[in-house]
């Protein structure tokens, strides 16, 4: 090797060891803007190493070590010299720029922030062409040429979306459907595979539906051709008590009758033994309730549908606390369910208060007095004769007002001739009474 052979291998390993430029090795931002700052002319830099000053040159050449990127060399003082290197920085952000003693010349590269070997692919240059090829510099896991592996996850190992994992394990040239990627911009489904159970050879997207309770072909629908499933059971169609009775498929395609029978008519009990879907028709009649069994049902109380008791002529058959009479009107409605003297049409009168309405027990919205006459002015019978005496024995009337319904007075209860030692006298027996009223 010459001299200048021999001087230029040391000054290039001497430069390596300087500014930190391994051929080949990426440099970090941040180790490259320290090293951009400290490039430049520097009379303290030795291309040398240790030995300064030990290697004499006659002229430049006998100094360069042929690589422009780390500094022009010069022979000063017989001594050679590094001189100020250009920055290596480009104007792309994303990249790591460095010195490449092993091509000679400043290199840009994407980052590989995961340490794959592969540089990230969304690192790009000023034509907007890509620096790497990683697909995912955050996960080692994946980068260009590695295997896939089919994962319902859908990791994309070998930065392909369009391989899966490659996995048919029933060789029906259909891939599992376990096998996925994530969705590619045409796709309008996930990046699947396609065949829904990779155990059976004739389940994929071009199988036969059969009834055997397998999805064959793959299309998300169990069965569809079939009815039923041969074997299984369901409640029966019909309603009332054949609801609780099952049907049985039989040969994927009929369904049996129920097993309970419907009766030819219903009993009337509140069931549908016939199993119409109608309860006691034909059986039981309308009814309304009539909790006070006067024979009235208060207004705006619905019909119901009972069981006939011949015994209760009077209601038509209606059962006790029921009537056949509805609530149409004022004369039909019942004013108080709660007491049966009240109700329409009613005629005897009361001194004790209903439950509901007062004393109004005839259901007209008034209370009316049974007794309103009141006694002659004296409160005494004056005939003279016994005949006219007699003749007034009917005569009644209160004896001091007209009292309200359920309030007590005096009435004269009639004139009747009284023979005494003193003489014979009309007179009257005064009588405590209630007012009634209807």
């Amino acid at each position: 090797m010459s001299m200048i052979g021999a001087r230029r291998a040391i000054v290039a390993a001497i430069l390596l060891g300087a500014i930190g430029c391994d051929p080949g090795v990426e440099e970090p931002d941040a180790a490259r803007a320290r090293r951009d700052a400290f490039i430049g002319p520097d009379t303290n830099i030795d291309a040398w190493g240790p030995d300064a000053g030990m290697i004499s040159c006659g002229e430049d050449n006998d100094c360069d070590d042929g690589v422009d990127c780390n500094g022009i060399e010069t022979c000063s003082g017989r001594l050679c010299a590094l001189g100020p290197a250009p920055s290596c920085a480009d104007e792309i952000a994303c990249t790591i720029d460095l010195c490449d003693l092993s091509v000679g010349d400043c290199v840009h590269r994407a980052p590989d922030a995961d340490g794959d070997g592969f540089g990230d692919a969304r690192c790009v240059d000023a034509r907007g062409e890509r620096l790497g090829t990683d697909c995912d510099d955050s996960d080692d896991r994946r980068f260009p040429g590695n295997l896939e592996i089919c994962d319902i996850a859908g990791l994309d190992e070998d930065c392909d979306l369009n391989t899966r994992g490659g996995l048919d394990a029933d060789l029906d040239g259909v891939e599992d459907a376990r096998c996925c990627n994530p969705m590619r911009t045409t796709d309008t489904r996930p990046n699947c595979g396609l065949d829904c159970l990779d155990s059976a050879r004739s389940v994929n997207p071009m199988g036969t539906e059969t009834c055997n309770g397998i999805d064959d072909n793959c299309d998300g629908v169990v069965d569809e051709i079939c009815i039923c499933n041969p074997g299984i059971t369901r409640p029966c169609v019909a309603g009332g008590v054949c609801a609780a009775g099952v049907e049985t498929c039989t040969n994927g395609l009929v369904w049996s009758m129920c097993s309970i029978a419907a009766e030819p008519t219903d009993v009337c009990n509140g069931l549908d033994e016939d199993c119409d879907g109608r309860v006691d028709e034909g059986v039981a009649i309308e009814c309304w309730r009539d909790v006070d069994n006067d024979r009235f049902a208060p207004a705006g109380r619905a019909s119901e549908r009972r069981c006939s008791d011949p015994d209760r002529t009077m209601v038509g058959g209606c059962p006790v606390d029921y009537t056949n009479r509805p609530p149409l009107d004022a004369a039909s409605s019942d004013c108080c369910d709660r007491d049966a003297r009240a109700h329409p049409g009613q005629v005897n009168y009361f001194n004790i208060a209903s439950f509901c309405t007062g004393f109004d027990f005839d259901c007209d919205g008034a209370a009316t007095r049974e007794f309103t006459l009141l006694a002659a002015p004296t409160g005494r019978c004056i005939y003279p004769t016994e005949t006219t005496c007699n003749a007034a024995s009917d005569l009644s009337g209160w004896l001091e007002g007209v009292p309200g319904c359920g309030v007590g007075g005096t009435q004269l209860t009639g004139c009747f001739w009284f023979p005494s030692g003193l003489g014979p006298a009309c007179t009257f027996t005064p009588a405590g009474e209630i007012q009634s009223c209807r």
